[in-house]
């Protein structure tokens, strides 16, 4: 939305909607590009809060599910690995 925005220029709101509708925007969670129907799909996976050491947790990814550029970083643990009861 704030390179739409930034973009548009303007708070009009069809000026707003073009600027939305013609987003082509590298993103940190992919690809932004609206198709004819309004949808930009882009690559989800799952992360997981891990024990840290420098911090208490830390984020890890842990499946790209079916996205073969998404690398996991650690394993997925279960409820009962994360409590320390496996």
């Amino acid at each position: 939305m704030a390179d739409a925005l930034r973009r548009a220029q303007s708070l009009d709101k069809e000026i707003l909607r073009k600027a939305l509708a013609d987003t082509d925007l590298d993103t940190i969670g992919g690809h932004i590009k609206f198709n004819d129907k309004n949808v930009a799909a882009t690559p989800v996976g799952i992360i997981q809060w891990l024990k840290g050491k420098k911090f208490p947790f830390i984020c890890k990814i842990v499946s790209g599910g079916i996205y073969k550029e998404i690398t996991p970083e650690a394993k997925l643990l279960s409820i009962q690995e994360l409590q320390g009861k496996s």
